[in-house]
């Protein structure tokens, strides 16, 4: 079974509707998808591009800490008017009694005091022999404190080794004399003091800030809620972070592999504990400390999100009322030309008198009007041609009335022409010849077509019997262009002309009457002449025969011209027919035009060459 393309142009009307809307949202839809993509694209890049530099002013505040930290490392090396300082003498005397007395501790109160005057940043101040023993200042007070922790034993080490080494310490705990349970979190430097005379370290400064301050810097980073900042050191363990157990702790597996899969690229995606963080970190060019910072794509999102729903939202209202546009708009296209095909299958079946009414200006009411208009012409043109027919067999019964019966006439025509020639009577023998050819010609039903020569034929045969008839009283001249003789024209359209001059042309003549025939072409017709010298008719006779032929319902003068121009306008149309220009006492013309049939056109060619 074959199966039928369906092409667009023949979908019905409706469906041509929906789907012009349907493509038309399909493309508002796939708009909207693009520019709220594309906007979240912007929305991501422009955030990405904003942390990264806060990252890099955050690494830069700390990198400016770290530095004010170091320089006040080498406070207790200076020397003050050409010697070293009292306390640095004290550190000296503790390496060998392996204490600190009052007057060092007094010493080491007031340089602290002034030192974090100096700078503000500065959250405490240890300082520690050979041996380990040392003092902490802190909260405006001091205490003994020695070294326990790893990262202080660490950085003690490294300076103790190296005085010339600035040793980056790691976040560390100090104790709280005001709440013992919540210990300070500290960082900064260690620095070895140098004694010159004997070309040794003699003890180790520790100067520290507070955790607090980096992670008010992180906190002045914070853009979205749920955004994590954190600092890690060269060694990627926390350094600050807001959960104070997570201090001195490694990064999580997954920070990690994304500084060290991406150290060129500091932003990217990662995935902590099923949420999706934007990535970003910077790293300092001194301290190799870096900034981390994690922000949450739902609630970077957040606000796109909301408009993403507000505008599904709109988009929805307006699908739903561009379907109740697209279902009234299409039922007032739809309905009215459904009814006006219903119309047009009921005008299909006769019913030319039906009419559709349709209270509407557009293209639509203007095609029913002008298809009530086509029906009702179409109605008129039936009445006309059923006339028409109706009258052309009337006047095919009028010929079978005349012909009474044919094969008698011609049988006892036949039987009178042998008698006249076994007794020599010639002149009887032609004229029942003639008589018979001129029947069989007019009721011969073979075809209502003939050739010129058949017609001209005919019409000598009716002129051999008026001939014999009339004798002398008057001639019959034949004037017919050889070119045409084979072209077709319709029957006995001639012979009543002649006719018709014969009867009331030159009949009242004694002698002397002419009657000529001439045939030729315009290109586009036959023409036919039928002219006589007769008693002619007056112009109100012949404008009312000319009349007629036009207008048959004015009447018809004469019967035989009526009913040949009828035969000719209902065989070629209206425009063709007789016309007759008659002069009283001088004659009367009678003109035929026929057309000539496209097929036959070429036979012309010929003659003119």
């Amino acid at each position: 079974m074959k199966i039928k393309r369906l092409h667009f142009r023949n979908l019905p009307i409706a469906a041509k509707l929906y789907a012009g809307f349907l493509f038309v949202f399909v493309i508002m839809i796939a708009l909207s998808w693009l520019t709220y993509s594309n906007f979240r694209k912007d929305k991501e890049k422009d955030t990405l591009e904003v942390i990264r530099r806060l990252n890099t002013q955050t690494v830069s505040k700390i990198d400016e800490n770290m530095d004010g930290l170091t320089a006040m490392s080498k406070v207790p090396l200076i020397w003050e008017q050409g010697e070293h300082s009292a306390l640095f003498s004290y550190v000296d005397e503790s390496n060998s009694t392996g204490r600190f007395d009052i007057q060092m501790r007094s010493a080491f109160t007031g340089e602290a005091n002034k030192y974090m005057t100096v700078n503000d940043n500065i959250e405490s101040l240890a300082l520690f022999n050979r041996r380990g023993i040392g003092l902490l200042y802190i909260d405006g007070k001091w205490s003994s404190v020695s070294i326990q922790d790893s990262a202080v034993r660490e950085a003690f080490d490294a300076a103790l080794q190296d005085y010339k080494q600035v040793v980056k310490m790691p976040t560390y705990p100090v104790a709280n004399s005001t709440h013992p349970s919540k210990p300070y979190y500290v960082f900064g430097v260690a620095r070895g003091i140098y004694k010159l005379e004997t070309s040794e370290t003699i003890g180790v400064v520790m100067v520290a800030g507070s955790v607090e301050d980096l992670l008010k810097l992180a906190e002045e980073m914070r853009s979205v809620e749920g955004n994590r900042v954190f600092l890690l050191d060269d060694h990627n363990r926390i350094l600050a972070d807001r959960d104070p157990s997570q201090i001195g702790q490694p990064a999580r597996e997954e920070i990690r592999s994304k500084l060290d899969a991406h150290p060129g690229d500091p932003s990217n995606r990662i995935t902590l504990d099923g949420t999706d963080y934007l990535f970003s970190y910077a790293v300092s060019e001194r301290t190799g400390w870096k900034v981390v910072n994690l922000i949450p794509l739902k609630a970077l999102y957040k606000n796109m999100n909301h408009m993403a729903m507000t505008t599904f939202l709109t988009t929805l209202s307006l699908l739903l009322l561009m379907i109740v546009f697209t279902v009234l708009f299409s039922r007032s296209i739809v309905k009215p030309v459904h009814k006006l095909i219903r119309l047009m299958k009921r005008v299909e079946d006769g019913e030319f008198n039906k009419e559709i009414i349709l209270q509407q200006e557009d293209e639509i009411g203007q095609l029913a009007r002008t298809f009530n208009q086509m029906s009702g012409r179409i109605e008129h043109l039936i009445h006309e041609v059923s006339r028409e027919k109706i009258s052309q067999k009337e006047m095919e019964l009028q010929m079978l009335k005349m012909q009474i019966n044919p094969h008698f006439l011609y049988n006892t025509l036949e039987s009178i022409r042998m008698v006249a020639e076994s007794r020599q009577a010639p002149d009887a023998a032609d004229m029942a010849f003639s008589l018979g050819e001129i029947l069989r010609y007019g009721i011969n039903r073979t075809g209502d077509l003939v050739t010129v020569r058949e017609e001209i034929y005919h019409l000598e045969q009716y002129m051999l019997l008026q001939k014999i008839r009339f004798e002398d009283v008057f001639s019959i001249e034949l004037d017919i262009r050889p070119e045409i003789m084979e072209l077709r024209m319709l029957k006995v359209v001639l012979q009543p002309l002649v006719e018709n001059a014969i009867l009331h042309g030159i009949t009242n003549r004694s002698s002397g009457g002419l009657v000529e025939v001439r045939g030729y072409s315009d290109g586009d017709n036959l023409i036919f002449e039928v002219c006589d010298n007769g008693r002619g008719m007056p112009e109100a006779q012949s404008a009312a025969l000319n009349r007629s032929f036009r207008h048959p319902e004015e009447g018809a003068v004469s019967i035989g011209l009526h009913n040949v121009n009828k035969r000719i306008q209902l065989f070629y149309g209206e425009a063709y027919g007789l016309e007759i220009i008659s002069t009283p006492e001088v004659g009367t013309n009678i003109f035929v035009c026929i057309p000539i049939k496209e097929e036959e056109a070429g036979v012309l060619l010929p003659a003119h060459l």
